[in-house]
């Protein structure tokens, strides 16, 4: 066996595709407990291959990021290129003296480096590089281990040495979603380099703050030329047209944004409802600005009868999982409804199509901007952030039951589970 990897030591079988042919069921454990298997033996290692099984790697001591192929599920774009993209920031971690190792997957690469403590599980979120990645931490889950049976997934670098911990270019800026706009296609082709760095830099300028905008803006603009592009930027001339696009950037205003009004609480005036958004009507409308010079004019477009506010975010307490509590006013109907979804189902056009059926006005006009308005306003808003559990009995040395009083929202969508919340009230 192949125990090469100092940081993690703990391995455990997968399905596979012993009396299996799925790719994801697969990836799912073959035994019970997995986070407490004390690992597999030699013998045992080698039984799993013979069995065409898979084995998983148990995250003890590092952060996980995940580079994966991203489609927007609407249009079928390619946003981002898990391999492309993977290969670029393999190569950029290596000149730039990082210790890490780095698995070539079948979508794309997995990077390892030691835990920081800051890191939560989280999926698809934008960094200040403009990559896409999704986060695994310290004992919050489990990765495919490579051998000779996981066909396109194999190590493509390892370190001897100790890791280092999560370049701050890969830190989590921003969450991703199909309509975002300046997000750079890598690598980035020689044509579109200029307004690329322009369009992408500033999105970074506007999101850290004065004390650390210009170190970020810098050092992610000479890693976009060195190392994402299709030609480097290597002569002289190519290197000052580069600081000269950095000083433009950092010489211009920040984009107008709303002050965050944080913890706002959501009343009867809307003051929550960020802007370009407004209630027009008793609905949701967005103020659209059409004509140029003296012939401008803002005209309200409606977007949605409901109006959607986040009143909560809830994280599960077993593995950092965000789910939103959205309530939903219809104010001609004085109507008030609540919904708990995993937070992807607002940020996906097909999931957030699921509320549809439920009687919600979101359909396939409106999603996309329902979907941008969401993200607005959780810059807007702060709301307040709640410990949930999605399962009864002990969860994480609690006992969860409904008869006993704790802190958690718990979030049930098993069948037999509601029944004993439904005998309870």
């Amino acid at each position: 066996m192949n125990r090469t990897i100092k940081e993690e030591k703990i391995l455990f079988p997968l399905k596979g595709y012993k009396n299996n042919d799925d790719y994801q069921n697969a990836k799912t454990p073959a035994v019970r407990d997995w986070p407490n298997h004390p690992g597999v033996s030699e013998d045992e290692y080698e039984q799993c291959i013979d069995n065409n099984q898979w084995l998983g790697l148990v995250i003890k001591n590092t952060t996980v990021i995940d580079i994966d192929q991203i489609v927007n599920k609407e249009t079928g774009e390619i946003i981002q290129d898990g391999h492309k993209v993977g290969k670029l920031l393999l190569e950029l971690l290596k000149a730039e003296e990082y210790n890490f190792h780095a698995i070539h997957t079948p979508n794309g690469y997995q990077f390892m480096f030691k835990h920081t403590d800051d890191f939560v599980n989280n999926a698809k979120q934008v960094t200040p590089l403009g990559v896409i990645s999704d986060y695994r931490v310290k004992d919050k889950g489990y990765i495919v281990y490579p051998t000779e049976n996981t066909d396109g997934r194999y190590f493509a670098y390892k370190t001897d040495k100790e890791l280092s911990e999560v370049p701050p270019f890969l830190h989590a800026m921003k969450k991703h979603h199909d309509n975002m706009k300046f997000l750079p296609i890598f690598p980035i082709h020689d044509g579109a380099r200029n307004d690329t760095f322009n369009s992408w830099l500033f999105e970074v300028k506007n999101f850290y703050k004065d004390d650390t905008r210009t170190q970020y803006v810098t050092a992610v603009g000479h890693l976009l030329a060195t190392y994402m592009c299709n030609v480097p930027y290597t002569s002289k001339n190519d290197l000052k047209a580069l600081q000269a696009t950095i000083d433009s950037v950092l010489s211009k205003p920040n984009r107008e944004v709303n002050k965050p009004k944080y913890n706002i609480k959501i009343n009867e005036d809307f003051d929550d409802i960020p802007k370009p958004y407004m209630i027009y009507k008793n609905e949701l409308y967005k103020e659209i600005t059409k004509g140029s010079g003296d012939n401008v004019e803002v005209i309200p477009v409606r977007v949605s009868r409901d109006i959607p506010r986040i009143t909560n975010i809830l994280k599960d307490i077993e593995n950092d999982y965000e789910y939103y509590k959205v309530q939903f006013d219809n104010l001609k109907r004085e109507t008030k409804s609540t919904v708990i979804e995993s937070a992807n189902v607002f940020m996906d056009t097909r999931e957030i199509m699921e509320l549809s059926r439920r009687g919600y006005s979101i359909n396939s006009t409106n999603r996309a901007e329902i979907i941008s308005y969401l993200d607005i306003y959780m810059s807007y808003n702060v709301p307040p952030i709640k410990k949930a559990v999605t399962r009864l009995g002990h969860v994480n040395g609690h006992f969860i039951h409904p008869e006993k009083k704790n802190d958690y929202e718990i979030i049930l969508n098993d069948d037999g589970y509601k029944k004993i919340i439904e005998s309870t009230n």
